[in-house]
């Protein structure tokens, strides 16, 4: 795991995000309802459609070799 994000709401339950990256892997990917899986290289991750808070805690673990980072997000943040 690389990353716990945390999605904090005065709206809404807060939901927890949990990251992890790769750099091996054997077997099958399997369907999800969240969108088509696949593996992605990192130096390709830019040049994806995401949330632009995503982006925040994409960039700091491709550039960062922590183990773990942790991050809050409020609703008012962007």
């Amino acid at each position: 795991m690389r990353c716990i994000v945390t999605y904090i709401s005065t709206n809404l339950e807060t939901e927890y995000m949990y990251v992890f990256t790769s750099n091996d892997f054997t077997g099958d990917i399997i369907e999800c309802n969240e969108g088509e899986l696949q593996w992605i290289d990192k130096n390709k991750i830019s040049e994806l459609n995401t949330w632009e808070g995503d982006k925040i805690f994409i960039k700091k673990i491709i550039n960062y070799n922590q183990k773990q980072i942790i991050n809050n997000f409020t609703e008012k943040e962007e």
